[in-house]
């Protein structure tokens, strides 16, 4: 699904469909090796929907939905693998709905996740999350700083697409999508 690679461990994490971080050392790039006991399984948490680290600060980030698919999703921060040692969670951070993004700052001192909001279409009801983005500053410390900037309150599509914005799907593209 996505992948992160850590230059300093040579070593690649790859979210799958399923609901683990693969481990893939790249110490030799001609021959990857899978390290499946240092995958993480996390077929429990909700959809993983990305992962990102930070090399320097031995940082792992894994963004995954809500197991509604509509509810705040979250990010859970690890150690990263090092030396052969599995990596160690160390905590939680609630986001907005489906966070498919995240993405921390080149100093790694913030950490950015892109929330989708992505609805869900169920017995002729549309359940729509307003999208977010999520900002945490501090995340390496038991204290970690959590903002949620809305989108809210941006415009209609119409107001939007006139201010030269690129919206991939128009507003109630998946009631559309259902019906047609």
């Amino acid at each position: 699904e996505k992948t992160a690679y850590d230059n300093i461990e040579k070593l690649v994490y790859a979210i799958s469909e399923q609901g683990y971080v693969n481990v893939v050392d790249y110490a030799d790039p001609a021959n990857p090796e899978v390290k499946s006991s240092l995958s993480i399984d996390l077929s429990s948490v909700g959809t993983l929907t990305d992962v990102n680290i930070c090399p320097e600060k031995k940082l792992l980030f894994v963004a995954h939905s809500a197991t509604d698919k509509v509810g705040n999703g979250g990010v859970r921060v690890y150690s990263t693998v090092q030396g052969g040692q599995a990596a160690t969670f160390l905590r939680e951070i609630e986001t907005g709905p489906m966070p498919d993004m995240i993405s921390p700052n080149t100093d790694c001192t913030m950490l950015a996740a892109a929330c989708e909001g992505e609805g869900v279409y169920e017995n002729n009801e549309l359940t729509d999350p307003e999208g977010k983005i999520t900002l945490v500053r501090n995340f390496d410390t038991n204290t970690p700083e959590v903002i949620h900037l809305s989108l809210a309150g941006l415009g209609t599509d119409e107001e939007l697409i006139t201010k030269g914005v690129h919206l991939p799907l128009p507003e109630k593209a998946m009631e559309y999508w259902d019906d047609h």
